[in-house]
């Protein structure tokens, strides 16, 4: 059937006219149709599908790291908008250059003032790290390897010995020098009713006393204190503040620590705490160990204080005991022969 129409055959076998303009007036309209025009939008879009289409369910498609840089240049994980302050240039951040670390260590059986001390000066130092409590007091060599381990370049070892003397350990790892202290008059800054106060995590000016410069002890002393209570610049635990000052001064062969508040601009103080005072007794040139570069002469044991002290009393109660045995005596000795010339 469909030949017959198609091709209208007559009994000649030439096709009819009528059918023949039909087909040719059908292709001419087709050829008027204008052609379709494709968007680049759409043909992204359809890509797209296509490849959303191509993955298995619950996936989702990667983007090249070439492509997130090109859409989205802010995005990045590196890149930041400019923080800028009021008609200001744009704040830098600044980098966190000094590593430097302190390892705060008390022995086996401190008393509670040393434990208190170095709670506070933890919380002063935000780079200070706490280790558990040494048992070994005869192998302080063992802390630097404890301080490599924790990643530390000073250590602070405090001890007790004989339950009332407290001494202060404070070293270089590795290169030295190690001083060794005698911890006098301490007063924590829960125990002082002070009115100071300071931002935790803050920085601090270490100032010095013009004494440190006398000779190579104190300056030697001077470099490691510096190193050690010094808060690095840009630490992540620090806050990037000066609001208080801590002073070492030196008087009387000993060195008296301070920690005060900068209440305002002027230069007015508030004491905050703690303070104690810190007899040098020997300078080592290694980390607890090595040749002793400095020997305090002036330093007496508290023990052989406390002997002379003992001594004193003793010949005291002594003294007493010939005063009374000596009034108990007549004034002076009777003569019978005064008795008989009158």
């Amino acid at each position: 059937k469909r030949s017959k129409q198609q091709l209208g055959a007559s009994a000649n076998g030439q096709p009819v006219a009528k059918k023949q303009k039909t087909a040719s007036a059908n292709v001419s309209v087709e050829k008027k149709l204008p052609p379709k025009q494709i968007m680049p939008d759409k043909v992204q879009a359809k890509s797209k599908k296509k490849q959303t289409m191509n993955l298995k369910p619950g996936k989702k498609a990667k983007q090249s790291q070439a492509t997130r840089h090109i859409e989205n240049p802010l995005k990045q994980p590196g890149v930041l908008p400019p923080k800028v302050r009021s008609g200001g240039d744009a704040v830098k951040k600044s980098e966190w250059t000094n590593r430097q670390r302190l390892l705060t260590v008390a022995s086996r059986g401190v008393s509670y003032l040393g434990r208190h001390l170095l709670k506070d000066f933890q919380a002063l130092l935000p780079q200070a790290k706490s280790d558990s409590k040494f048992a070994g007091k005869d192998q302080l060599i063992l802390l630097n390897e404890i301080a490599e381990m924790r990643n530390a370049s000073h250590v602070m070892y405090v001890e007790t010995r004989r339950k009332q003397d407290l001494y202060m350990w404070i070293s270089r790892v590795g290169t030295g020098p190690s001083v060794k202290f005698l911890v006098e008059n301490v007063h924590t800054m829960s125990e002082l009713k002070l009115t100071g106060n300071c931002l935790k995590g803050s920085r601090h000016i270490v100032a010095f006393d013009s004494a440190f410069e006398s000779n190579a002890q104190l300056r030697l002393v001077k470099e490691l204190f510096t190193q050690v209570f010094n808060v690095p610049r840009s630490h992540p635990r620090s806050k990037p503040f000066v609001d208080h000052v801590m002073l070492l001064a030196w008087l009387d062969g000993r060195i008296w620590l301070r920690n005060y508040q900068i209440v305002n601009e002027t230069g007015d103080m508030a004491e905050i705490g703690p303070r104690c005072v810190l007899r040098p007794i020997r300078i080592w040139s290694g980390s607890f160990t090595g040749p002793c570069l400095f020997d305090n002469p002036a330093y007496v044991p508290p023990p052989r204080l406390r002997a002379n002290n003992s001594s004193k009393y003793v010949s005291k109660l002594q003294a007493k005991m010939r005063q009374r045995l000596h009034s108990d005596l007549p004034a002076y000795i009777d003569d019978p022969t005064d008795q008989v010339f009158q």
